[in-house]
């Protein structure tokens, strides 16, 4: 009873994640319907196979014949899911005959409740920090990875903000206990083994450690034992998870991802997804480059969806980096603008660098994916300037406050309607222009410019 009185506020907020996404999702939780995506597909099929060589044989199949003319099946990364601890929860929930979809419902929740779990560790109040929770939950990122077959990418995400979570709690408390914890979080990360995920998270989780060091957040006179007490956590987690990605690594120099320049995939085709400078409007304006599929005329081959975050949580994620208070803003804020930038690909040369120069990753493809830092960034920035927001609220600042809010709102709404005009009235959509298609791009921008404006100006009268 005591412990449902003191987390009382955590569990509905668990609740009210799970019911905005169980909405979103009201269809595939029955299990009537479930997403086809082109990726998810091919999984699905040697997954099959798999099953019925199981049934066939009485025994796993070490080797699968119908995957790149044949390759081992042990520790190549298929049927992953039986390597990752919480699967075996959701293997005993399908048994009892639920959708296997709620195995997604439950990363959502851990995703914002992550989120949630920073934010109260800074002590940013407890609906700021939901906002910020819910703002990550519902990152078009994590929907679309779930709809088009990157059920993998969602899962591995959403430990992201946890393993920066226990990074800041070990800070604060140095013990064993938190030892365990972190390394328990990113065991947990890496056993869901989308790699390319886990590697950013080591990245975002390294700038951390090294701002920490001139005290960005509070103060720690035993820096070297907290060095010390981290580092023991990353490798117990490493370590929970090793039995996989060691015996991969033996692999990885005959498969394509191993054999481009310096044992790595080929920069052009590492670099074939690379975000533009152009489509930062998108952030804005989420149809300012089509939404995906057909009417998609950007930079990169081809995508489903805009990396758009929300009008209303950019607006208060910028309220946070100018006006709150608290010294880590600068890191979310230097590893959103850094996630930024290496998403570029081809298109910055910081890029280049990684690429030559950090280990194993040559290895990786999609440099948009990068994009989840950002976002992740501009969820936590978005309920600290909801806190900060507030505070002006409670502590009657109203006229010193408008002004600030003007300031921001106008700043906005200079840049999506500068962006309006300079697309111009009749864009040219190069080798992607198409008479009907060009029409349905044009309705599709000025309904969203139009959506963004309506957004503000409520979410401003709200706050008035």
């Amino acid at each position: 009873m005591i412990f449902l009185l003191k987390y009382q506020f955590n569990l509905i907020s668990i609740g009210i994640i799970a019911l905005v996404i169980g909405f979103l999702f009201h269809k595939p939780l029955t299990g009537e319907y479930t997403f086809g995506g082109p990726d998810s597909m091919s999984p699905s099929a040697v997954h099959q196979g798999i099953t019925a060589a199981v049934k066939e044989y009485g025994t796993y199949p070490f080797w699968l014949p119908w995957v790149f003319s044949g390759l081992p099946s042990v520790h190549s990364f298929q049927n992953i899911s039986d390597y990752y601890f919480p699967n075996y929860l959701n293997n005993i929930l399908q048994s009892m005959g639920i959708p296997g979809f709620w195995n997604y419902i439950f990363h959502f929740i851990l995703a914002g409740m992550g989120v949630f779990a920073i934010l109260r560790k800074l002590s940013v109040n407890r609906y700021s920090s939901l906002f910020g929770g819910l703002s990550f939950a519902l990152m078009p990122y994590l929907i679309t990875m779930v709809v088009h077959g990157h059920g993998s990418q969602m899962m591995t995400t959403a430990w992201l903000p946890w393993v920066i979570w226990a990074i800041l709690r070990l800070h604060d408390e140095i013990n064993l206990a938190n030892v365990g914890i972190l390394g328990l979080l990113v065991g947990l990360q890496l056993q869901r083994a989308h790699a390319q995920i886990a590697y950013y998270t080591w990245m975002a989780a390294g700038l951390l450690i090294l701002m920490m060091l001139w005290n960005l957040h509070g103060s720690n006179a035993n820096k070297s034992k907290w060095i010390l007490f981290t580092g023991i956590g990353l490798v117990l987690g490493l370590c929970m998870a090793m039995w996989i990605y060691l015996p991969a690594l033996n692999y990885a120099p005959h498969s394509i991802r191993g054999a481009g320049g310096g044992g790595g995939t080929g920069f052009e085709y590492a670099t074939a997804w690379s975000f533009s400078f152009g489509e930062m409007a998108t952030f804005f304006i989420p149809s300012f480059y089509g939404f995906g599929g057909a009417t998609y005329w950007g930079n990169m081959p081809f995508t489903d969806y805009p990396n758009y975050m929300g009008i209303i949580v950019l607006v208060l994620a910028v309220i946070g980096i100018l006006f709150n208070e608290c010294k880590i803003k600068w890191y979310f804020l230097i590893t959103g603008l850094l996630a930024l930038l290496f998403s570029l690909g081809k298109n910055f040369f910081l890029y280049q660098i990684l690429y030559d120069y950090l280990p194993y990753f040559n290895k990786f493809r999609v440099p948009a994916m990068f994009l989840v830092l950002t976002q992740f960034s501009t969820a936590v920035l978005a309920g600290m300037g909801l806190d900060t927001a507030l505070k002006w609220i409670t502590n009657n600042q109203a006229s010193n406050s408008l002004k600030k809010l003007a300031w921001v709102l106008g700043g906005i709404l200079f840049i999506i309607i500068g962006l309006k005009f300079m697309l111009g009235v009749d864009p040219d959509y190069g080798s992607q222009s198409h008479p009907i298609l060009n029409n349905l791009r044009a309705d599709m921008l000025n309904r969203d410019m139009m959506q963004s404006i309506v957004f503000l100006l409520v979410g401003s009268g709200i706050f008035y």
